[in-house]
């Protein structure tokens, strides 16, 4: 049981490695954990509670990004977030043009130890979503 857990963590981290690399590739960014399932930009129609960059952006403050560009240590009080989209060109462009998801967790932390797949999420819950540890209690709804 503990060679399987091991497994099913290695895979979802190299799954992880493999979408960032993917943002990073197409819009220079490495984005959170939390971004990486996003729908694209929201059109109008589309409900409050969908996973997607306008959700993400509204409802984790600050969505900071690491530029692939710039040394990391050189962006410790300068990073681009989510929320420059108006005034970055390239942030704008990774926000309208977000051609997401690249992975799919599936499964939500939604806090204190509780990881569960919420049957009415709120926008906020959808957004904060995270892959589920492998070594986590599952408590089910």
């Amino acid at each position: 049981m503990e060679q399987a857990k091991f497994n099913t963590a290695k895979h979802e981290v190299r799954e992880i490695a493999d979408a960032e690399e993917m943002v990073g590739v197409l819009y220079g960014f490495y984005v959170p954990l939390i971004m990486l399932d996003d729908l694209p930009y929201r059109t109008g129609t589309r409900p409050q509670n969908v996973d997607d960059v306008e959700n993400t952006r509204n409802n984790i403050t600050p969505c900071y990004l690491i530029n692939t560009a710039v040394p990391i240590l050189n962006q410790v009080s300068a990073q681009s977030r989510l929320e420059d989209a108006e005034s970055i060109i390239a942030v704008n462009k990774l926000y309208f043009g977000w051609q997401g998801p690249f992975i799919n967790f599936k499964r939500y932390y939604m806090g204190f130890g509780n990881y569960v797949e919420p049957v009415n999420p709120n926008e906020f819950d959808v957004a904060a979503d995270f892959p589920l540890d492998p070594w986590a209690i599952l408590i089910l709804c």
